[in-house]
């Protein structure tokens, strides 16, 4: 049922997190760690075969919300090294 994770139902039928990746408290992944650490190294991995390059003419504003994040994302160009 993909529907189910529609934003407009989260206060009908869903608890508030029913979606947490690694869970937490006394029932947490004992995976996290090793998704982290895997996580850094695909990243490697493909930061030393692919360079990223920001598109020609596309001007960086921050946004600030929780964190600063470049507003309406970030498109990049990838290109083989």
């Amino acid at each position: 049922m993909p529907e189910r994770w529609d934003p407009a139902r989260q206060s009908e039928d869903r608890p508030r997190f029913a979606y947490f990746p690694f869970g937490g408290g006394a029932r947490a992944c004992i995976g996290e760690e090793f998704a982290w650490n895997e996580g850094a190294l695909v990243l490697a991995t493909l930061a030393q075969r692919w360079r990223a390059k920001h598109l020609p003419g596309r001007e960086v504003r921050p946004e600030a919300l929780f964190t600063v994040r470049p507003r309406g994302g970030l498109p990049m160009v990838v290109e083989a090294r």
